[in-house]
């Protein structure tokens, strides 16, 4: 008696376990199944691969260029930088103007360093723009320049 008692609420958690089962095995299909055919559409036209959700924005890369061809354009944009230097009146201005061309050029390996340092030198010339003369500071970043060159 104490046997059969026990194997009848067994067969209840049997059944309800099986129904429980059946449930999250058909949700996992569902969604499997859905997610698989939205995952990523390809353009017949054009080799683009297009994710759903996400605006195809046309994103303009930087041409791959030598070392030699880098370096070159590198030197050119930091002669251009410091020839640009004068149009500008205010000291704060200019400086900010300067920072963030330096941000811009792309440069080589071999340069990042330098770069670095003069970026570095920019911003705390910011820093203490209001105790330094424009004379001083446009000595300070015309030097900082060359010697981005050199």
């Amino acid at each position: 008696m104490f046997f059969r008692k026990n194997n009848q609420s067994s067969l209840i958690f049997f059944v309800f376990g099986f129904i429980a089962l059946g449930i999250i095995v058909a949700v996992a299909i569902l969604l499997f199944s859905l997610f698989s055919k939205s995952k990523v559409a390809v353009d017949q036209n054009s080799s683009q691969t297009e994710l759903p959700g996400i605006e195809n924005t046309n994103v303009q890369t930087a041409p791959s260029l030598t070392p030699e061809q880098l370096q070159t354009q590198y030197v050119s944009s930091v002669e251009k930088l410091s020839g640009e230097l004068s149009s500008h009146v205010q000291k704060d201005e200019m400086l900010s103007f300067v920072e963030d061309s330096l941000l811009q050029i792309r440069m080589p390996m071999e340069y990042r360093d330098r770069h670095l340092q003069a970026v570095l030198k920019i911003a705390q010339l910011r820093l203490e723009v209001s105790q330094k003369s424009d004379e001083e500071i446009n000595t300070s970043v015309a030097e900082i320049l060359s010697g981005l060159i050199q």
